[in-house]
C-alpha cells in the first residue's frame, strides 16, 4: 500500500511539472498555459502597484473574446472583441477621464460599419458615419461641442465626393463645396 501511494505521488509530481501553469486571483484561476505553453482563458496583467492593466481572453495563444485595457487610474481605456487573434466585433475607446472617445465595429481587423467619435469634455458626438475596410464611405456628419451639425457630406473611397454643406454654430448654412475624388471643384459661400 505504501509503495502504491509513493508511486502515485511520483506520477502526480511529474505530471504537475509538465502540465499547466496558472495563477489564482480573487478565487478565480487566471493566466493559464496548457501543456504546449499556449495561453488559455482569462489572462490579467497587473501594474507594479497590483492594479489591473489588461484583461484578455485567449484560445490557443490568440486573443479570443473580450480584451480590456485600463489607464493607471483604473478607468477603462479600450474594449475590443477578438476571434482567433483577429479584431472581430464591437469596440470602444475611452479618454483618461472615462468619457467615450470612439466606438464602432471591426471585421477581419479592419473598421467596418457605423463609426462614431466623441468630444472628451461632454460625451457629445464629434463625427459619425460609415466605414468599410478602414475607409470612410457614404454620408458623414460632423458636429461642434454643443452637438450642432457643422458639416455634412459624402465620402467615396475615403475622399470627399459630391456636395458638402457647412454650418455655423447657430445651424445656419454658410458654405456649399463640391468635391470630386477629394478635389475641390466649386465653393459657394452662402452667408
Amino acid at each position: 500500500m505504501n509503495k502504491i501511494f509513493i508511486a502515485f505521488l511520483l506520477i502526480l509530481n511529474s505530471s504537475l511539472a509538465f502540465g499547466q501553469t496558472f495563477q489564482v486571483y480573487e478565487g478565480d484561476t487566471i493566466n493559464v498555459t496548457d501543456t504546449s505553453g499556449f495561453k488559455q482563458g482569462l489572462w490579467i496583467k497587473f501594474t507594479k502597484e497590483e492594479k489591473i492593466l489588461e484583461e484578455s481572453y485567449f484560445l490557443d495563444n490568440q486573443f479570443n473574446g473580450i480584451r480590456k485595457k485600463y489607464f493607471s487610474s483604473g478607468l477603462i481605456k479600450t474594449q475590443e472583441e477578438y476571434l482567433k487573434g483577429i479584431k472581430e466585433g464591437d469596440f470602444e475607446y475611452y479618454y483618461p477621464n472615462g468619457a467615450i472617445k470612439e466606438k464602432g465595429t471591426y471585421r477581419n481587423s479592419q473598421l467596418s460599419g457605423w463609426h462614431q467619435k466623441y468630444y472628451s469634455e461632454n460625451d457629445k458626438i464629434s463625427e459619425e458615419g460609415k466605414v468599410e475596410n478602414d475607409i470612410k464611405v457614404g454620408e458623414w456628419k460632423f458636429y461642434n461641442k454643443n452637438a450642432r451639425l457643422t458639416a455634412i457630406g459624402k465620402f467615396k473611397n475615403g475622399e470627399k465626393d459630391g456636395r458638402w454643406l457647412e454650418y455655423d454654430d447657430n445651424g445656419n448654412e454658410i458654405k456649399h463645396t463640391k468635391f470630386t475624388n477629394g478635389i475641390v471643384i466649386v465653393i459657394i459661400e452662402t452667408k
